[in-house]
């Protein structure tokens, strides 16, 4: 395993961060910070200024600070601006619906960007983290097998271990889906065990892709829907991945960047993979878990939430059937064992 502490240093090297900014006009009539967050290691600072830029600042600990000015914005107001950015070495960008707004490199950048202009750009087709994910793991699994003779047998039992665990999260999904909520605990507890492991064990889907140094890529949205205010809408949108790339779901990202990803929730920003244990916690799956539930029980069980997780689990069983080689059951199979009656 890597040490926590060479984790740590790679994301302040690289990385990426999103943002919602909330401008109630524009441009301001004088200098205003519109957002100011840290968690002790790195800080972000986003000032509007009265010519009509963002002057982004990012302060790493053991770096120099990096400054990003923005071309000037023409903006309809009140409005939720989200911008990303991204940060590489002594380089960072700033982009909003994934056009390019702002770079460290250029002092006063030219040019004016309209709202209008910023819906019609392409988004970012892949997240800054995903090789670093996917080599992390690689080196992980090679570390766990090395030195036995039994590497080769070893990683085909997990590959096989894969599929049946696969298999219980896809029918657990069923049978939620078909209003059975009471095995709505089960599928938590099978989607956490899948991607986040068990106790000292690693997950097993993270595991399997690092033995054959395969991709683990689900698609989200770039930010959180507008409507997604009250916390059943919060928490659904938290979990919201998809295995496809569609108007809605635009950013490609590794599934282990994507559970340390922080979603926003109650005024606050948590990951997302925290969120799923304690999801798990609230439905009275592990409830003798340190702190008790930090989730209500009636918010996890909420349809949308519900079905949010379901969702998840469709993709995440289909990226175990990639692993595994299996191309699965065709369209006409799937629909026939998902609408199949089952024993309560």
């Amino acid at each position: 395993m890597m040490p926590a502490e060479e984790e740590k240093m790679d994301d302040l090297v690289e990385g990426r961060v999103a943002a919602e900014l909330h401008i109630g006009s524009w441009p301001p009539p004088i200098t205003q910070t519109l957002l100011s967050k840290s968690d002790g290691r790195l800080a972000l600072t986003v000032r509007g200024k009265p010519s009509g830029r963002l002057r982004v600042s990012l302060e790493r600990d053991g770096f120099a600070p990096i400054v990003v000015r923005t071309v000037h914005l023409r903006l309809r107001t009140p409005t939720i601006l989200k911008i990303q950015i991204a940060w590489r070495g002594t380089d960072a960008i700033v982009a909003a619906a994934g056009q390019v707004i702002g770079k460290s490199a250029e002092f006063a950048p030219e040019g004016v960007v309209s709202p209008a202009e910023v819906e019609r750009s392409a988004p970012p087709v892949d997240h800054v983290d995903n090789d670093r994910m996917r080599e992390l793991r690689r080196r992980q699994a090679a570390a766990f097998v090395s030195g036995s003779i039994s590497a080769g047998a070893l990683a085909e039992r997990c590959l096989a271990d894969l599929a049946p665990a696969a298999l219980v999260v896809e029918d657990l999904a069923t049978l939620v889906r078909q209003g059975r909520g009471h095995h709505l605990p089960g599928l938590i507890a099978a989607l956490r065990r899948l991607v986040l492991g068990e106790d000292r064990e690693p997950a097993i889907l993270q595991f399997c892709a690092g033995l054959i140094d395969a991709p683990l890529l689900v698609h989200v949205p770039l930010a959180v829907p507008a409507a997604a205010t009250d916390p059943a809408a919060m928490l659904a949108a938290a979990f919201d991945a998809s295995a496809d790339r569609d108007a809605t779901h635009g950013l490609g990202i590794d599934l282990d960047a994507w559970l340390r990803q922080e979603a926003r929730w109650s005024g606050a920003s948590l990951p997302i993979g925290w969120l799923l244990r304690q999801a798990e916690i609230a439905v009275g799956a592990r409830r003798s878990a340190p702190g008790g539930a930090m989730l209500p029980e009636e918010l996890v069980r909420s349809p949308a939430v519900s079905e949010a997780l379901c969702r998840l689990a469709d993709c995440l069983c289909l990226l175990a059937r990639q692993l595994t080689g299996e191309q699965g059951n065709d369209a006409d199979d799937t629909r026939t064992r998902r609408d199949a009656p089952h024993a309560a």
